[in-house]
């Protein structure tokens, strides 16, 4: 080690400031895996949220919708049109599932990719506004 007696501290600060490359580099290589893996981790969280609101959505849809009288007893059925609709709802929510767990056990950009896109058509197909897009309601 060399002496540092005869320094100033500004002279050492200098020094290792000029010897400090690699670790500027790991430090900004670093910097943008942290940025990577929290986009990641935030779209997990986003794909959780929105299984969530399938699920709750899924449950309060299925339901008879159509009471009918028979022998003047009250009998509760589904219309197709519901029925369908539940379908629909199911069909995304194992999509959504799908993609979460292949984005999870693959952890590639590809599977991240997609689960970006499902995320989005969900959010699109539920009637939320798009960014930037001022003219439109959600429901």
């Amino acid at each position: 080690m060399e002496n540092n007696n005869n320094r100033t501290i500004q002279e050492v600060v200098l020094t290792k400031i000029s010897e400090s490359g690699e670790n500027v580099f790991n430090n900004v290589v670093n910097k943008f895996v942290d940025i990577e893996i929290n986009s990641r981790v935030d779209l997990i969280m986003s794909g959780c949220k929105k299984q969530d609101e399938l699920e709750k959505m899924i449950k309060k849809i299925s339901k008879n919708d159509v009471i009918t009288y028979i022998d003047g007893q009250a009998v509760e059925v589904m219309s197709q049109a519901r029925y369908d609709e539940i379908k629909k709802q199911k069909e995304k929510l194992n999509r959504l599932v799908s993609c979460l767990y292949e984005a999870l056990n693959k952890n590639s950009s590809e599977t991240y990719k997609v689960l970006q896109e499902v995320i989005q058509k969900l959010g699109d197909d539920n009637g939320n506004k798009k960014q930037g897009d001022t003219n439109s309601e959600s429901k």
